[in-house]
């Protein structure tokens, strides 16, 4: 009687990707060209802007996902008002709830974060309808939710996770506020590919490959050499900051490209006499 209405497992064809979003700033964080590239998606419209689906544990604003909420909205069942607004209170966000709104406030519950996430990342295959999740939390409390996080990705849930800022950004919080092991998590957890990008154009080309990736039907085999899933697409996780980086000059090499999404690249090409290669991953690129 289980299998007699045939299978219960749905599908839902891939949303069209917008162009890439390509920022011009001279000075800037990873977290703010985040918050910009989002911002522009959200501005432009389409299939997969209207699908996008934000959520984040009470770090909306200060993980710079404002502008993505004051142009797409809360999310609330019922309609309610914007309080600031009735009460005439001066604020730059628009804190309107209602049930079009495209971003979820979780307040301080970051294992919400990562149950949402793993049952948002599944309505293609539970409802048939896709969504594109992406959360956003401080980095250092990935590791709050890392049980839900585990089980998310082993039934192939599909996501965005922003974890920001990064590092020793918020060290003067605490020591438990230190994400120092966090890179750890993205490398070894199955079914996560995992970033840390240190310039924005690196950024926009990870995000736009994401949008990609997270979409892949799960039907290809692993590289049997690196045991890779390009082919059968998964989650992501993206390691922030908001360390201000000088950019680089624009880089339009395809070869570049391919290495932002391989995991490397030469910043600048060796020579016949090096003896040193410096590695760097993420905002150490000013002191490599």
């Amino acid at each position: 009687p289980f299998f007699a209405k045939g299978r219960r497992r749905f599908e839902a064809p891939a949303l069209p990707r917008p162009d890439r979003v390509k920022l011009s700033d001279r000075m800037l964080s990873t977290q703010a060209g985040f918050g910009k590239i989002l911002d522009e998606i959200a501005k432009a419209g389409g299939p997969l802007a209207d699908r996008i689906v934000t959520m984040a544990p009470d770090v909306t604003v200060s993980t710079n996902l404002g502008p993505w909420v004051n142009r797409r909205g809360l999310f609330a069942r019922a309609a309610r008002a914007d309080t600031f607004r009735d009460e005439r209170i001066a604020s730059t966000q628009k804190w309107a709830f209602s049930p079009k709104g495209q971003h979820v406030e979780l307040g301080i519950a970051e294992m919400n974060l990562m149950l949402m996430l793993g049952a948002a990342g599944l309505s293609h295959s539970l409802f048939g309808e896709r969504l594109i999740p992406v959360g956003t939390v401080y980095d250092p409390f990935v590791a709050r939710g890392l049980d839900a996080l585990n089980y998310a990705c082993y039934q192939d849930a599909r996501f965005l996770l922003v974890g920001t800022p990064s590092g020793v950004t918020l060290a003067p919080e605490g020591g438990a506020h230190q994400s120092i092991g966090t890179p750890l998590i993205g490398m070894a957890q199955d079914g996560l590919a995992s970033f840390e990008p240190a310039f924005l154009d690196e950024l926009s080309i990870i995000m736009d490959w994401s949008f990609d990736y997270l979409q892949r039907d799960g039907e290809g085999d692993p590289n049997e050499r690196t045991w890779l899933r390009d082919e059968t697409g998964g989650s992501v996780y993206l390691r922030l900051s908001t360390r201000p980086m000088e950019q680089p000059q624009h880089r339009s090499d395809p070869g570049f490209a391919e290495g932002v999404i391989d995991g490397a690249y030469w910043l600048r090409e060796p020579g016949s006499n090096a003896e040193v290669v410096i590695a760097y991953q993420g905002t150490v690129a000013t002191e490599a």
